[in-house]
């Protein structure tokens, strides 16, 4: 979508899309195309012809090897930062970590689990990772990979902050963790990557995920192609696409700070999103000095009280934007915000976008890379 939208914009690109029939090696070799973007591509015909042939190509996915097309790619050691950030954030001392069997090397679950685990040693946290021997990483029916699962899983000490390279992986140790007889969250706290509306809707419980930018992906790579034809000197390192803000569901909905009065200032603020509560509110519910609640609540979560009302109200707001079209009053309601203009304000200083870009950049969550 970004593609075209751009490709109309610039008003002098006719694109083919190779995938239909529209162009093919013969097509390339001949030169009859001026540029191209490239996504996943099983072709090695039509990338060797891309290699030699004497044009621009931005490609948008990790190459296992050092590739000679310029890449506009997803930052993902960037995505495990936030997921770690985001786990830590929840009081958790212990953490796991579900990717790929080694014998798979993926260039973006590599990164993926290098952030992570780097965020978290840099915290004094050491990560309990699942070392799997099923290379095909499509093995959800495969009998001994749900064993080692199980028992992996089963043997965690508890409670565990959980982060899979995929919302796929999330919802298989979701599922496996409830037949076990283990709660999420409580006893094992999920986060996947990709937000696959389907795939985190459908989990029990809902699964929160942090969601890739695709469509500023392909607005950065339309855009860079363009550039590079246009005579301007291409990019010679990748270009990184920062993930979008964790999108919060019940799979994380929880704490886990060993005091228990920050933990229940923390679980009433998440539980009440909904309403315009302000810390008088939260010291009712907590019967301490607020004095004494700000400071042990900032030491243990690294946030003040009223950054963590704004910051829950925030995060009801993404979820409605994602998950509904309601209208943008509508969702400022139903995330306890007083009036729009407010609204609008501590949206943008939070998610660093305002609402309507928000619900611009998430539309388009079938991409995937």
């Amino acid at each position: 979508m970004e593609i075209a939208s751009f490709a109309a914009e610039a008003g002098n690109w006719r694109t083919l899309i190779a995938t239909l029939g529209e162009v093919g090696p013969q097509d390339i070799a001949a030169g009859r195309i001026d540029g191209a973007i490239i996504g996943h591509w099983d072709d090695p015909e039509t990338l060797i012809a891309l290699e030699h042939a004497n044009i621009p190509v931005v490609a948008t996915p990790h190459f296992q090897e050092k590739t000679p097309f310029v890449q506009v790619i997803p930052d993902d050691y960037a995505v495990g930062v936030q997921a770690a950030e985001h786990l830590a954030s929840k009081g958790f001392r212990t953490f796991g970590y579900y990717g790929m069997c080694e014998a798979t090397t993926f260039p973006w679950e590599i990164l993926r689990r290098a952030g992570y685990l780097a965020t978290l040693k840099a915290l004094g946290f050491q990560v309990h990772v699942y070392e799997n021997t099923v290379p095909d990483w499509w093995r959800f029916q495969n009998d001994e990979q749900q064993i080692e699962l199980r028992n992996w899983l089963k043997n965690l000490p508890k409670p565990i902050a959980l982060f899979t390279c995929m919302d796929r992986f999330a919802y298989e140790a979701i599922r496996i963790a409830g037949e076990d007889g283990f709660a999420v969250p409580n006893d094992i706290a999920v986060c996947g990557v990709d937000n696959c509306l389907w795939v985190c809707m459908m989990s029990v419980p809902r699964l929160t995920s942090i969601p890739l930018n695709g469509r500023l992906v392909a607005r950065q790579a339309a855009q860079t192609l363009n550039n590079i034809m246009l005579g301007k000197a291409a990019p010679q390192k990748p270009i990184f696409v920062a993930p979008l803000p964790v999108v919060q569901r019940e799979s994380t909905d929880v704490t886990a700070y060993e005091d228990s009065d920050v933990a229940e200032a923390y679980r009433f603020i998440r539980t009440h999103a909904h309403e315009p509560i302000h810390i008088d509110d939260v010291l009712a519910k907590v019967l301490v000095s607020r004095r004494s609640l700000e400071m042990r609540f900032k030491a243990l979560t690294r946030s003040t009280l009223q950054d963590e009302i704004w910051r829950a109200h925030v995060d009801r707001a993404r979820q409605l934007i994602i998950e509904s079209d309601k209208p943008m009053w509508k969702i400022a309601e139903e995330s306890g915000f007083r009036s729009e203009t407010v609204f609008n304000v501590m949206f943008k200083r939070i998610a660093g976008v305002t609402p309507s870009a928000y619900r611009r950049n998430n539309s388009g969550q079938a991409i995937s890379f």
